[in-house]
């Protein structure tokens, strides 16, 4: 693929696809976002193979890991995937169980006793979708004075027959929490297009970009 010029981000998504047994086990165990190249895709892949002969730990030790009062979800996915790739057993409902065992209590914990994961990809792919609410969250707490954002006005509809328990400091209007605002996401990510936010880009994103013709509709 290389020969053929095939870009990084193609070669990441074809390589799962020859993946079986304990190698597709870790590949979708992965933290979602976490790979920025194929580089470092295959490197990370010869790491923990190459090491496979190492003894392998029981799954108790999972419920050992706690998510600290000041470690960020991000962190905590990445310390709990890291332990649970040593285990020597594979099975999900004991990841699934640990991994919320070791959560501290919060909104995330919460959403996740109202309708609990299956799988251990589900549980990632809805800590992704939190940790992208609360990074759109961040943004607008850090640039909400700088005239970048449109605030809009109130929420349409009767007000009566929204939540009084959840508040958009976007909107400035109950209804749904600021985390959950769509229209703030989009403006969002309009000033991501238009680089108007690069202080909160990280450096290996913007390296990437330069020189490079950028595919905005796969990101």
């Amino acid at each position: 693929m290389h020969l053929q010029g095939i870009p990084d981000e193609i070669i990441c998504r074809a390589f799962p696809t020859t993946l079986r047994g304990p190698a597709r086990i870790w590949f979708s165990r992965l933290t979602p976002n976490s790979i920025s190249s194929f580089k470092e895709l295959s490197a990370q892949f010869a790491s923990h193979f190459i090491g496979e002969h190492r003894y392998k730990k029981s799954t108790t030790c999972l419920r050992n890991i706690k998510q600290r009062e000041d470690e960020t979800l991000r962190s905590y996915i990445t310390h709990f995937n890291k332990e649970a790739l040593s285990t020597d057993e594979a099975d999900d409902k004991i990841f699934v169980a640990a991994f919320t065992n070791g959560l501290r209590k919060g909104k995330f914990l919460f959403s996740l006793y109202k309708n609990d994961p299956k799988t251990m990809s589900n549980m990632l792919y809805r800590a992704t979708k939190y940790m992208n609410a609360e990074d759109a969250l961040l943004v607008l707490i850090q640039i909400k004075d700088e005239g970048a954002l449109t605030f809009p006005g109130k929420l349409k509809g009767n007000p009566s027959k929204r939540p009084r328990d959840k508040y958009c400091r976007f909107h400035r209007d109950h209804g749904h929490n600021t985390s959950d605002c769509y229209d703030l996401k989009q403006q969002i990510e309009a000033l991501i297009c238009q680089e108007k936010l690069q202080k909160f880009v990280g450096k290996e994103g913007m390296e990437q970009n330069q020189g490079a013709p950028v595919r905005r509709e796969n990101e």
